[in-house]
């Protein structure tokens, strides 16, 4: 009895320990997308940006090596938009870990989220919104020369 108690211990805390040591998931459907969109909604404003961080490097590296490979663009509705003080931010596969690291800094600066789903980005900012739209607005004053800086302005990448 005592043995199975302890085997059931052991299972259990290798399965918790297993689900604690669990990257954030990578989104591969539109369905997750919105959950995502929707979970985000319900942060504050620190959370969201960090969850958008995340977001962002994790996206960037799937599909480096998934979906860029094969057409050079992300899925559609699977990635939100990124538009940062009305500018909109373009990751490539070409976009490199640098410059990933400093429009992380620059998200950490963000002082307003907010967020739009397909149905209310669309029609302002087209396809490039059918996996929603993220509006971040900071308090620096040059985010478009710092983007261009960076290689991460235009909507081709997306």
């Amino acid at each position: 009895m005592n043995s199975l108690f302890y085997s059931i211990c052991f299972l259990f805390l290798l399965v918790m320990g297993d689900m604690q040591a669990q990257p954030d998931e990578v989104i591969r459907t539109k369905e997750q997308n919105n959950k995502w969109l929707w979970d985000l909604e319900m942060l504050p404003l620190k959370a969201q940006a960090e969850k958008i961080q995340k977001r962002i490097l994790t996206d960037t590296s799937d599909y480096k090596q998934d979906a860029f490979a094969i057409t050079g663009q992300a899925p559609s509705g699977k990635r939100p938009l990124y538009i940062m003080d009305n500018i909109v931010i373009g990751i490539c596969k070409e976009t490199s870990t640098a410059s990933l690291k400093e429009l992380s800094a620059m998200i950490n600066n963000t002082i307003s989220i907010k967020i739009l789903e397909e149905a209310q980005g669309t029609p302002v900012y087209g396809i490039k919104a059918t996996g929603g739209v993220i509006l971040l607005e900071t308090t620096n004053k040059k985010t478009e020369d710092k983007l261009k800086q960076l290689k991460l302005t235009g909507t081709g990448c997306n």
